[in-house]
């Protein structure tokens, strides 16, 4: 059972008693409520943002792990700086809580030095801060310099498509970057490997001439940030180099001088809300052995992941999948876990084919 205590104001001067006074539980109730926190989080939005979603958002951080959150709203119809306080809870027991705290500080981007002062003041000593990018504001300058009040980062690249030059302050700062569309894109590389660790597929990849990938974004004109981020960790797997490209077409090069062409394309998923990656070929050489590994999602919301090979004869095997949101993602990587090990060589082959330069 979770509960939410409503937002007080509280003076800027008294933060820090608001955090060590006893949690400010409803009169007469004999439930017993208990700080805990293992990391700060920071969080950065645009005044008039979707209050239910972010409600839960911070709901699902707080039950992967209890933390400190500092909701900075930008607000530029404000004056001056306004701090409110409150907690999210969760029964542990038949009386027991344990909360996270919630501070929310709305400003005008004109009062970020001031801002950043009265978090850095104010967070968990001793414990790691993690800065979430919900919903990008429109203004980046304070998500940037929070993280570098932050070990870890996560994000939706998807969320920059549009602006994916945005990423790069990310990947100059050492942080570990926790991708949500990375972890969406997990089942996608495991069934990439399951084909490729068994040696009659394996021994084909020196007759591959043509990889592309097929990705589907309610941004028209741009390649979906999926088939970008599947392309940049094939060509990191694989070691290959970018030669020349444009557009869609590129040419990649092996340290051997091979060469083959990875192409990736995007179409209107038609949801604004979605970012999907549709399909993924292998296609052999001209005169090898018939070899083309055909990768397919099967479905909307929760469906399965197709791949057929053929070497000659075909080979089929599936994967279940479901369509997992911001908060089930944020579930999985925290309780299940997600490689990051090789992202940030993939984002930045990504970007490099959208010619953003790190």
């Amino acid at each position: 059972m979770n509960e939410v205590f409503a937002y007080t104001p509280i003076p800027v001067g008294a933060i820090a008693k608001a955090l060590s006074d006893n949690m400010p539980v409803p009169e007469g109730d004999e439930q017993h409520y208990v700080r805990a926190a293992n990391v700060n989080t920071l969080m950065v939005v645009d005044a008039g943002y979707d209050s239910d979603d972010l409600e839960s958002y911070l709901l699902t951080l707080s039950q992967v792990h209890p933390n400190r959150s500092f909701v900075i709203v930008i607000d530029q119809s404000r004056a001056e700086i306004g701090i409110e306080y409150s907690a999210r809870c969760h029964a542990i027991g038949p009386k027991e809580h344990v909360c996270s705290e919630v501070i929310r500080l709305s400003a005008p981007s004109s009062s970020k030095e001031a801002v950043a002062s009265i978090v850095r003041a104010n967070l968990l000593t001793g414990m790691p801060s993690e800065l979430c990018v919900y919903r990008p504001p429109k203004e980046l300058s304070l998500v940037h310099q929070m993280a570098q009040l932050a070990e870890q980062v996560l994000f939706s690249s998807s969320d920059f498509e549009n602006s994916l030059s945005a990423l790069v302050p990310f990947l100059q700062e050492n942080h570990l970057l926790v991708d949500l569309d990375w972890v969406k894109l997990g089942i996608w590389r495991d069934q990439i490997r399951e084909v490729f660790d068994r040696p009659a597929w394996a021994a084909r990849l020196a007759d591959i001439e043509r990889i592309e990938i097929r990705g589907e974004s309610p941004h028209k004109g741009s390649i979906p940030i999926g088939a970008l981020l599947l392309g940049g960790w094939l060509a990191n797997q694989m070691d290959y180099k970018i030669v020349s490209g444009k557009g869609s077409v590129f040419t990649l090069e092996a340290t051997s001088g091979k060469r083959i062409s990875l192409v990736l394309t995007g179409g209107d998923c038609g949801d604004s809300s979605k970012v999907k990656l549709v399909t993924l070929e292998f296609s052999a050489a001209h005169g090898a052995p018939a070899g083309v590994v055909n990768m397919r999602r099967c479905g909307n919301g929760s469906g399965r992941l197709e791949t057929a090979v053929n070497l000659g004869e075909e080979f089929r095997f599936s994967k279940l999948f479901d369509d997992e949101d911001r908060n089930d993602l944020i579930m999985r990587y925290f309780f299940i876990g997600e490689s990051t090990l090789n992202y940030p060589k993939s984002l930045r082959i990504a970007l490099a084919f959208s010619g953003v330069e790190v």
